[in-house]
């Protein structure tokens, strides 16, 4: 929409062309507020769950300094906190009410009694009104003599839920101002409640995550630049601005801008919310990837402004064609502004006017080579060089732009990856020889070649990665690049710093220690149970952990109609122990054993098939075990179990059933189970197939049967090595269903997830927590790292050129 021409200070009438904007926006900082608030939530709830009841150290020596202070002192805050928790709240709710700004009323109302009721049923359920809590409020009232219960933890929260909401709103000072007197509350609440320090985080965190989930409902104040603003600030830089433009994009902050020679100048604006929009990208991957240059996570609007200046004017002053920098300077007090010349033109992988693609010719593609070497000469490293960088101005020259994530001073290895990453953008338009053999005329065999250990999929931009994946086009470039350099041996720059699967094990490393710890904190006698323990009964773990190889092996014989080598078979099962160190669950195991089938005669599909049988055999001889197991503790040993209660198992299944209808619902969650359900309808006809066959039927259900009875076995001799005492048929329903819940688990082996489940059951089974950790921990070495040594050795054995293997 165009604005009527404005008179702004000094600066001569300017025409605003830009679309109606929402006074209310739902900002990308408060989101990541938010996620922040949850996360403090978490860490509260965690605290609460390791101590629940009693003073931790901390605890005590805080509440002890606050009750030194001075006695005046103590009052004087209580007081006065007191007044400001009562009545600012109302003073708020008043003003909104006078200025009938009836949405942000319902807002902070909804979120003050959202903060207040949840806390205080959190609250109720975490803690108890135990010796401790009381010892603490007698010690406190005892000191100050003054009633203390005002104000209470939900009512803590429902104030910073309350100034969280408002905050966006007002002035900066008068920000300080409420902020100020919640942490005065807040401190208030320590010295004279009878609340333990971590009842206060947990009601400020709470009191802050509905806060942003109501800025997140409701909307915060929009606060990015307008045309209007970027008109002011050009003018006080010293350019005569005729006319703003918004660029019609997919983000706002891109301006285009008439001045009073006749020139046009392309205007970004970098601004809080769209830094923060881009920070978990660039988290992700400063953390994930290395040698792949700095992705500068934190850096501020003024940092990353100043970091694409020195970029540009480096190599532009270094004779690359790219545009100059005219401008750059503070817009507001949360933005950025850069300001380029236009360049009146197209973007080479934009459309051409006559409907069809722009043309990549050979002296087109040769200019493209030429800015590159430009940008190398510089030692500036683009790090997103696809083809809608480079523009064709009105002129006919070509020029590359956009900065903002270039390295200034780059080393060779960044040099290469953009040469790589263009080499695909071409080979993708021209195909893999035309893309790589301009290059070489115009970089030369050695700079090209350097490339190669860069030719790899997280090399690129996502862009890039997608164009790579059409027709195995980044193994066509690769190939070609060697064959025109004659390059033989190529080593390929490690550029994963933390895989998933890594972060997967932390993840679930650490929920298992919180799980595990708290029956560790009273597990005084654990080390000299294991170090008591009967060895002989260990030995007879050893014996029924190598038993569950053989059945491994059994089961896979099973599972196809053709013969296959026992020893090679028996071989490939041990090196799964060392595989599944490198896939989560059974994923590493069931790919060696499809290259064992394949090496071993069978064809490719029926290898899959006969492996998902196999897989699915195993999933109902489980099943089976479990329905006996469990009639059989029946009346031994089921009883002493603690079941879930009724309303945890409902609520279990209702998650379950959303995480099916979600499944169904997203793109991804389909396209999972059209390939899932292949697979379970080729182990339906290869179990058909086998079942023709008795012997083979037999060995498939019983392999199977073998290998989950010698774990339990294995579990219950080291429960008796330890000296614990339950029946072998509360040990192996323990055992089944903690293996079912551990499978669940995305970490090799299942690690974390398997010592969690397994401790807690033998706990409820009526083992003592000393006991049920020294006896998984026995379990656990028997079954999963003494194995991991001798399925190194059987896969070193298994060479991956002749034999089955991991390529």
């Amino acid at each position: 929409m165009s604005g009527r021409p404005e008179r702004m200070g000094s600066v001569e009438p300017v025409e605003i062309d830009e679309p109606p904007r929402p006074s209310v926006v739902r900002s990308p900082e408060v989101r990541l507020l938010a996620f922040l608030a949850a996360m403090l939530v978490v860490v509260a709830v965690a605290l609460a769950g390791f101590a629940p009841s009693g003073l931790s150290g901390f605890e005590r020596d805080l509440l002890r300094a606050l009750g030194r202070l001075p006695r005046w002192l103590s009052s004087l805050l209580v007081v006065v906190s007191q007044f400001l928790a009562a009545y600012a709240p109302f003073v708020v709710i008043a003003v909104l009410l006078l200025a009938r700004r009836w949405r942000r009323l319902l807002n902070l109302l909804g979120s003050f009694s959202a903060a207040v009721l949840v806390t205080e049923v959190l609250l109720s359920g975490l803690f108890k009104d135990d010796a401790a809590r009381a010892g603490v409020r007698q010690l406190i009232e005892q000191r100050l003599r003054i009633p203390s219960g005002f104000p209470s933890s939900g009512y803590v929260a429902g104030v910073v839920a309350l100034v969280v909401v408002e905050s966006p709103w007002l002035e900066r000072r008068w920000r300080r101002v409420f902020r100020t007197a919640v942490a005065l509350v807040v401190v208030a609440r320590l010295i004279s409640a009878s609340a333990l320090p971590r009842d206060v985080l947990l009601a400020v965190a709470l009191g802050l995550l509905v806060g942003y989930v109501g800025l997140m409902i409701a909307g915060s104040p929009d606060r990015e630049p307008r045309g209007a603003d970027v008109a002011t600030v050009l003018a006080d830089l010293g350019l005569e601005v005729v006319r703003v433009q918004a660029v019609a994009t997919g983000s706002r902050g891109r301006w285009l801008v008439t001045v009073g020679d006749g020139g046009r100048l392309s205007v970004r604006v970098i601004s809080i919310d769209s830094r923060i929009a881009r920070l978990p990208g660039r988290l992700y991957r400063s953390i994930r990837l290395r040698n792949l240059g700095s992705e500068r996570p934190w850096a501020s609007v003024e940092q990353l402004a100043e970091h694409e200046a020195l970029a540009s004017l480096k190599a532009s002053g270094d004779g690359v064609p790219t545009p100059r920098l005219r401008a750059i300077g503070p817009i507001g007090d949360r933005s950025m502004l850069l300001a380029f010349d236009h360049l009146e033109g197209r973007v080479l992988d934009g459309d051409d006017p006559d409907g069809g693609t722009s043309a990549l010719d050979d002296p087109t593609m040769r200019e493209i080579w030429h800015i590159v070497e430009a940008l190398r000469v510089s030692r500036v490293a683009h790090r997103r060089l696809t083809l809608d960088r480079f523009v064709r101005d009105g002129d006919g020259h070509l020029a590359v732009t956009d900065f903002a994530g270039a390295e200034v001073g780059a080393g060779a290895g960044l040099m290469a990856n953009d040469v790589a990453e263009l080499l695909v953008a071409l080979a993708h338009r021209v195909g893999a020889e035309v893309a790589v053999g301009s290059a070489i005329d115009v970089l030369g065999p050695e700079a090209v070649g350097e490339s190669l250990a860069r030719l790899q999929p997280l090399a690129f931009s996502r862009a890039t990665r997608r164009d790579a994946k059409e027709g195995d086009l980044l193994r066509q470039v690769f190939d070609e690049v060697r064959r025109r350099t004659g390059i033989e041996q190529v080593e390929q720059v490690e550029l994963e710093r933390l895989s998933l699967r890594t972060v997967l094990l932390i993840v679930f490393g650490a929920a298992a220690l919180y799980v595990i710890a708290p029956q560790l904190s009273g597990t005084t006698n654990l080390w000299s149970n294991v170090r008591d323990a009967n060895w002989a009964w260990f030995a007879v773990a050893l014996v029924a952990s190598a038993v569950t190889y053989v059945g491994a092996a059994v089961g896979i014989d099973g599972s196809v109609p053709a013969m296959v080598p026992f020893g090679t078979n028996l071989l490939t099962q041990l090196a799964g122990s060392f595989v599944g160190l490198a896939a989560p669950a059974q994923l590493g195991g069931m790919t060696l054993n499809v290259r064992f089938l394949q090496r071993s005669g069978v064809d490719a599909p029926v290898a899959v098939a006969s492996v998902g049988l196999n897989a699915v055999t195993g999933v109902v001889v489980h099943v089976a075990l479990l329905i006996g197991f469990a009639f059989w503790t029946g009346s031994g040993g089921l009883g002493t179990i603690r079941w879930p209660s009724l309303v945890t198992i409902l609520i279990a299944v209702a998650i379950l059933a959303m995480a099916l209808a979600l499944l169904v619902a997203i793109p991804a969650g389909r396209r999972l189970i059209a390939k899932i359900v292949p697979f379970l309808r080729n182990a339906r006809g290869g179990l058909a197939e086998v079942a023709k066959q008795p012997a083979k039927l037999v060995k498939l259900i019983g392999g199977a049967g073998i290998l989950t009875l010698g774990c339990i076995i294995a579990l219950a001799v080291c429960v008796a090595a330890v000296h614990g005492h339950a029946s072998f048929a509360s040990i192996g329903f323990v055992y089944l269903t903690a293996s079912v819940v551990a499978s669940a688990a995305p970490t090799p082996g299942g690690l974390g997830a398997v010592e969690a489940t397994l401790i807690a059951g033998l706990h409820t089974a009526g083992i003592e927590s000393s006991i049920a950790v020294g006896a998984v921990l026995l379990y656990r070495l028997a079954t999963f790292w003494l194995p991991i040594a001798p399925g190194f050795l059987a896969f070193r054995h298994l060479d991956p050129g002749r034999r089955p293997g991991v390529t």
